[in-house]
């Protein structure tokens, strides 16, 4: 029984997860608006990305080891054993719950993160580093979906061992990609005619397609608002402090503690509160919006791709009629 096989680094991912425990603990002790939270996952980037994106790469491997240990009546016998002296202190009752809490753990903190990023206003020193652990947890699940996938292509296609791909794709679903390609190139160019056009389909796809793409325009300007906010923010505050350096004579200095005091208060108060009213009201509410654009445009394609295959059917039928 080979146990770094069956363990991988969860060491490394033990002695990771004690860290960033430890490093969150003491957040606690400072104020409010003193804790960085963010900042504890961006500051271990590297490691979290290194030790859980390896563990997550090679865990289908670490199933199929399992399996053939268990199989084995010994093995299967030492690894009960084992899991006999932690039950008092864990949950996992069996060895394939034990090896998967890494990927669950790193499955969950996006899901955190998403709702603490949800629940922190837009001035808070905080919400930058959260926004960017956010992105490194998500780059890592990615890059575990993407393996996976990977691994399910090639599983389904016995290419583990060895053997070139391309003899075991099928042949006739490229056949019939390559169908829909020419079919929909000579419609495009007006050589041919769809038998089952639907015109008043076409319009409401039309339709509904421009309004999927002004409403993520619409998102992007809004994000690209908020960002020229922020950025004419720091400018007034350079400024502000500029004029006070500047005019620094008894006879004006009530104005210009006046437009400090004003400047102060847009850069403060009203700004953030500006920009949070604005990405937790209408670029959240477009945002949401335009996932329920998802399915209906997959739908489209779809039924696009059938209409491609139905012409061609068609055509086929037709060409074999003519003597």
């Amino acid at each position: 029984m080979d146990i770094d096989k069956l363990f991988l680094n969860m060491e490394n991912i033990l002695s990771l997860s004690s860290k960033l425990l430890m490093m969150l603990k003491g957040q606690e002790t400072l104020m409010s608006h003193e804790q960085l939270i963010g900042r504890c996952f961006t500051h271990l980037e590297d490691e979290l990305h290194a030790e859980y994106s390896f563990y997550l790469e090679n865990h289908m491997h670490v199933v199929g080891l399992v399996e053939e240990y268990t199989a084995d009546k010994t093995n299967a016998g030492l690894l009960e054993e084992c899991l006999v002296g932690i039950r008092d202190e864990t949950t996992c009752w069996d060895l394939h719950t034990f090896l998967i809490r890494p990927v669950q753990r790193v499955m969950k903190y996006p899901l955190l993160l998403k709702e603490m990023l949800a629940e922190t206003p837009a001035h808070w020193p905080d919400r930058p580093f959260i926004t960017n652990a956010l992105q490194i947890c998500d780059n890592i699940v990615t890059y575990a979906n993407e393996n996976k996938r990977k691994e399910e292509l090639l599983r389904r296609y016995n290419l583990f061992d060895a053997g070139s791909l391309l003899p075991r794709i099928s042949l006739h679903g490229m056949k019939k990609k390559s169908k829909r390609f020419t079919t929909s190139v000579t419609h495009t160019l007006n050589i041919t005619n769809s038998i089952a056009a639907d015109k008043e389909f076409q319009d409401l796809t039309e339709q509904f397609t421009m309004i999927h793409t002004i409403t993520k325009n619409l998102i992007q300007e809004a994000m690209s608002f908020t960002g020229l906010i922020r950025e004419i923010q720091e400018h007034m505050q350079a400024l502000c402090k500029s004029i006070h350096d500047f005019y620094d004579d008894l006879s004006t200095q009530r104005d210009v503690f006046l437009y400090h005091a004003a400047a102060l208060k847009i850069a403060d108060s009203l700004t953030p509160r500006f920009i949070e009213d604005l990405e937790g009201g209408p670029i959240q509410t477009l945002t949401e919006l335009l996932k329920c654009f998802e399915r209906p445009l997959l739908l489209v394609e779809k039924r696009n791709s059938k209409v491609l295959d139905y012409d061609n059917v068609i055509a086929n039928c037709d060409s074999a009629l003519i003597p």
